[in-house]
C-alpha cells in the first residue's frame, strides 16, 4: 500500500511540475506570438489552455497509470444549486483576503486578457470560460488529482486537491478563492460524481461571464448583480448546504494508509508555485 501511495502521491507532484511549466512556456510564447486583435488573444488563450491541461492529463494517464476510478454519474440539481450556493462563501474569504493584501500594501500585477467585444470573441471566451475550463479543471483536479489522494482519506484527499487548485491559478488574488471553491467542488465531486461539480463550475462561470458582459456597458448593474448574488446564495446556503450534504455519499476514508509520506516532487511543485506568484506581487 505505501508503494502504491509513493506512486500516486509523487506523479501528482510530477505531472504538475509540468503543468507549471507548460503555463510559464505558453505564456513567453503568447508574449511573442503578441497577438493584434481580441479574437486572435481570445483563440489563443483557448489552444494553450488545452494543450496545457491536455498535456498533463495525458501524461497522468499514459506515464502514471492508476487503478483509482473517478465516478461520473449524473448531475444532481439539488446539490448543484448547493455548491453555486457554497461558491459566494469563496468569493467572500477571497475579498477580505485581497483586502488585507491591499491594507498592508501588497499589489498583484498578474495581467489578464480585456473582456472581448466583438461576437467572434465572446464566442470564443463563453467556451473557454463556460465549458473547456469546468470540463479540464474537474477531470484534473477532482478526477485525477483527488482519486489518487484517496488513500490519505476523504477530507484529507479534498483539502489537499484544493490547495492544489488554488495554487494552480499563479495569481495571488484568485488563490484563495480558488481554494475555498477547491473544496465546494471535492465535496461535489466525492458525494455526487464529477458531472455534479463539472455543472457547480459551469454555472458559476457562466454567472461571471455573464456579469464581465454586462460590466462593459453597464458596470454599476454589474456589481449590483453580482452583489445580489452573493447576498442570495449565501442566505439560500442556509437551506441548500445541509440538504445537499444529507444527500449522495458519505465522506469516509476508503483503504486510508496513514503512514506519512513527503512527496519530493509535490513539495517541489508547491515551492515553483510560491516562487512564481511572488513574482506577481509588488509591495506599494
Amino acid at each position: 500500500m505505501k508503494g502504491k501511495l509513493k506512486t500516486d502521491i509523487d506523479s501528482i507532484g510530477f505531472s504538475m511540475l509540468v503543468f507549471l511549466f507548460l503555463r510559464m512556456a505558453l505564456d513567453v510564447l503568447y508574449r511573442f506570438i503578441s497577438p493584434q486583435n481580441e479574437v486572435s488573444a481570445a483563440f489563443l488563450s483557448l489552444l494553450f489552455y488545452v494543450i496545457r491541461y491536455g498535456l498533463t492529463i495525458f501524461m497522468f494517464c499514459f506515464f502514471f497509470p492508476t487503478d483509482h476510478k473517478f465516478e461520473i454519474s449524473r448531475p444532481y440539481v439539488l446539490p448543484t444549486v448547493g455548491g453555486v450556493s457554497a461558491i459566494a462563501f469563496g468569493v467572500c474569504v477571497g475579498a477580505v483576503f485581497n483586502a488585507l493584501l491591499d491594507l498592508i500594501g501588497i499589489r498583484s500585477v498578474a495581467a489578464f486578457s480585456a473582456f472581448p467585444q466583438s461576437h467572434a470573441g465572446l464566442i470564443l471566451t463563453f467556451l473557454l470560460s463556460c465549458v473547456i475550463t469546468p470540463l479540464f479543471e474537474e477531470l484534473l483536479f477532482r478526477g485525477i488529482i483527488l482519486s489518487r489522494l484517496a488513500n490519505y482519506g476523504a477530507k484529507t484527499a479534498i483539502l489537499i486537491s484544493a490547495l492544489i487548485f488554488g495554487l494552480s491559478h499563479f495569481a495571488p488574488e484568485l488563490i484563495v478563492f480558488a481554494t475555498v471553491s477547491g473544496i465546494v467542488l471535492g465535496v461535489a465531486a466525492q458525494k455526487f460524481g464529477l458531472a455534479t461539480s463539472f455543472c457547480i463550475h459551469a454555472l458559476y462561470n457562466l454567472l461571471t461571464f455573464i456579469i464581465q458582459y454586462i460590466k462593459t456597458g453597464k458596470p454599476y448593474l454589474a456589481d449590483k448583480i453580482y452583489l445580489a448574488y452573493i447576498i442570495i446564495a449565501v442566505i439560500a446556503s442556509v437551506y441548500f448546504i445541509p440538504s445537499s450534504i444529507r444527500r449522495g455519499k458519505t465522506l469516509k476514508a476508503q483503504n486510508a494508509d496513514k503512514k506519512e509520506y513527503i512527496s519530493a516532487p509535490l513539495i517541489a511543485f508547491v515551492i515553483a508555485s510560491f516562487i512564481l506568484i511572488l513574482s506577481y506581487i509588488r509591495i506599494a
